[in-house]
């Protein structure tokens, strides 16, 4: 197997390489542990937030909230808003804030490398990884149905191609590898 990047070969295109697809499972699980941290905060805040709605606009007091200054209503809704940017940001840009790793790949043992270089994933290359993402998503989210559908666009895609590219991967000339199949540059400090 070719590695992926050495000290003699520093522009390395993987596309004549023999690297194997990340397995799937592992793939799947890191996608679920980076969901909880990009998304776990959110998702209390949402359900703590929508509770609290009938609340202050007083139309249906809770009783549990009984006695809660209104203080706490803004501050639930201040924490949404910095959940939602946090969900927004580490969604975008979680492969390149750990060289290659989000939180999710790292303990699974996978990265995300740029099959130009043969170096990991940088913070922009991260970026336009999920823009296909992104962009299904803001067609995608007014209908949910639609939504629903257009979702399953990229797994699709990653799983009827060889190497396991999704969109975003051809996009950004990215591509998932385990952790082990990546050899580290020696002139890279």
């Amino acid at each position: 197997m070719t590695p992926l990047s050495d000290s003699t070969n520093h522009n390395i295109d993987l596309i004549e390489t023999n690297t194997p697809r990340a397995p799937w499972g592992r793939r799947l699980l890191a996608y679920f542990i980076d969901s909880l941290v990009g998304g776990l905060a959110l998702l209390v805040l949402s359900v703590l937030l929508l509770l609290m709605i009938p609340w202050f606009m007083e139309y249906q007091p809770l009783p549990f909230l009984e006695g809660v200054p209104m203080v706490f209503f803004y501050i639930t809704l201040i924490g949404f808003v910095i959940s939602l940017i946090w969900f927004c940001f580490y969604r975008l840009a979680r492969d390149g804030l750990g060289r290659g790793q989000s939180l999710g790949k790292r303990i699974c043992k996978l990265m995300v490398i740029n099959t130009s270089t043969g170096q990991p994933c940088n913070f922009w290359g991260a970026i336009l990884r999920k823009s296909p993402s992104a962009a299904i998503f803001i067609v995608g989210f007014p209908v949910f149905y639609l939504g629903g559908l257009l979702f399953l666009i990229e797994p699709i895609v990653a799983i009827v191609n060889e190497r396991g590219l999704r969109m975003g991967d051809m996009l950004a000339k990215t591509q998932v590898i385990e952790r082990k199949h990546f050899i580290k540059d020696t002139t890279d400090n």
